[in-house]
């Protein structure tokens, strides 16, 4: 099978197109041939070495942590999943070796679930991590209630985007901060009001729709937009980030706000929940590019830059 694979940490450049034995599933374990594969920030991150603390690396390592595909191979006691059903999954694991960017992958079939039948498989590979992540930010860390106000950053990118729509199904008030050219998206998606950051006071204008603060910020960019964050929540609302894990409170811009830390998990009952919303048209994904296999370092430089809508996909055939 090709797979993509890097021997060390570096930029883009360390992606190489190879040539693997296809793999064997093991006991409780699927072979999957893989029609595409989410692109996603944390990929750049572990290979630029930036998660090592958090998960341990094995090279060489076959980058990807979520996909679509067809099961097309059963391991020992592995029979939830019928040969040639299609199914997405996200296969974060407690360590970084076997990844997505590949023809097949093997992986516990607990990780995976039926794909979405109303839409593209391919386009389905854009929603298991990002959709998870949103997901689990928003209700099992956020907690977040029905008519609640939120403010999500990076509104317009792959996470932003399903939790504009989970926050919108759940009947809450969504503020968007977004790029100019982002903002109608944004608001198409659900959010009632869109703030663009390049050009608007995020601060000043937050204030004005909600003079006490909102109940619940959402972090998907870091550093300085993270500590903004405090500055726009009430008094006893909540702070979720998918990027900064601020383990001392007293590290925090105003410990005395909630805060949790999001490093989303593999959930088969959180991610069929989200096929079914899909599937019932209360969830859209927006592929904003796709990349043939062999141009993987080109989809994630495009990751780099930033400002995409919406995902980015490998596609293998």
């Amino acid at each position: 099978m090709r797979a993509i694979q890097y021997d060390d940490f570096g930029p883009s450049s360390v992606l190489k197109l190879v040539d693997l034995k296809l793999p064997k599933p093991g006991e409780g374990e699927v072979l999957v041939k893989v029609t595409a594969a989410g692109v996603n920030p944390v990929d750049v991150k572990i290979r630029e070495g930036l998660l090592v603390s958090r998960v341990p690396c094995i090279f060489p390592i076959i980058p990807g942590w979520d996909f679509s595909g067809e099961v097309v191979d059963h391991g020992f006691a592995a029979h939830r999943f019928d040969i040639g059903e299609k199914v997405i999954g996200y296969c974060r694991r407690p360590t970084i070796q076997h990844g997505t960017y590949a023809d097949y992958i093997t992986l516990p079939e607990a990780y995976i679930t039926k794909a979405p039948r109303n839409i593209p498989l391919k386009n389905a590979a854009a929603l298991p991590l990002a959709g998870l992540t949103a997901f689990q930010s928003l209700f099992s860390h956020g907690k977040l209630k029905k008519h609640e106000t939120i403010v999500i950053w990076g509104a317009s990118g792959g996470v932003g985007s399903f939790a504009i729509q989970l926050a919108t199904k759940k009947e809450a008030t969504v503020i968007a901060i977004a790029s100019k050219r982002n903002i109608e998206y944004t608001k198409k998606l659900g959010a009632k009001y869109a703030i663009d950051y390049t050009t608007q006071n995020v601060e000043e204008e937050v204030k004005k729709l909600s003079p006490e603060g909102v109940d619940l910020v959402f972090d998907t960019i870091g550093g300085e937009t993270f500590r903004r964050s405090f500055d726009i929540v009430k008094r006893k609302g909540r702070v979720i980030s998918i990027i900064e894990n601020i383990k001392e409170a007293s590290l925090l811009p105003k410990p005395e706000i909630e805060y949790h830390y999001c490093f989303v998990e593999p959930n088969s009952s959180n991610l069929n929940s989200l096929r079914e919303m899909v599937e019932n048209g209360e969830l859209k994904i927006h592929v904003d590019a796709e990349y043939p296999l062999e141009e993987a370092a080109k989809a994630q430089e495009m990751v780099e830059k930033g400002h995409t809508r919406g995902k980015i996909i490998i596609t293998m055939d």
